[in-house]
């Protein structure tokens, strides 16, 4: 048992200072494995982990691409018989806008730069991004943008 103990003893003194004593119980503890901060704080450590991944989550929905579905011409007479409008032929606008364009309300709904870049005369600018989030933050700013006359022509484009 002695021979044993010595053996032990050299291949510890590698990792454990060295004893000037028998080794007793409390020399011991250090070559059992201490629970770490992790094991210690659980829940701590939960509410962390939880926290970094729902602000990545959020960063990610937040920022990512918002890729539009392509508009057919189908989807443009769908949604002008659903809400009312008229469609008309852009010689017919051409028309108009040569007889009488104080009669006309243009609305440029191209970005700020490239509605500086060059625009129908007239035309007002107010840019739309093609999502639902943008339409309904935009929506009053619209409604103040197009007035009270109901029976006004207004062309987006």
């Amino acid at each position: 048992m002695q021979k044993k103990i010595e053996m032990s003893r050299q291949g510890a003194n590698l990792l454990l200072p060295k004893l000037n004593h028998e080794p007793k119980l409390q020399d011991l503890s250090v070559l059992t494995p201490q629970k770490g901060f992790f094991m210690r704080n659980k829940g701590a450590t939960f509410v962390a982990l939880a926290a970094v991944m729902l602000t990545m989550g959020s960063l990610w929905f937040t920022n990512r691409a918002a890729t539009p579905r392509e508009a057919t011409w189908d989807d443009v007479l769908a949604e002008a018989r659903s809400g009312g409008y008229k469609i008309i032929t852009t010689e017919q606008l051409a028309e108009r806008y040569e007889k009488n364009r104080g009669d006309l309300l243009l609305v440029d709904t191209r970005q700020g730069w490239e509605y500086r870049t060059g625009h129908l005369e007239g035309a007002l600018n107010f840019p739309m991004e093609p999502t639902w989030w943008s339409r309904w933050r935009n929506a009053e700013a619209l409604k103040t943008l197009l007035g009270p006359d109901k029976n006004r022509f207004i062309v987006f484009y």
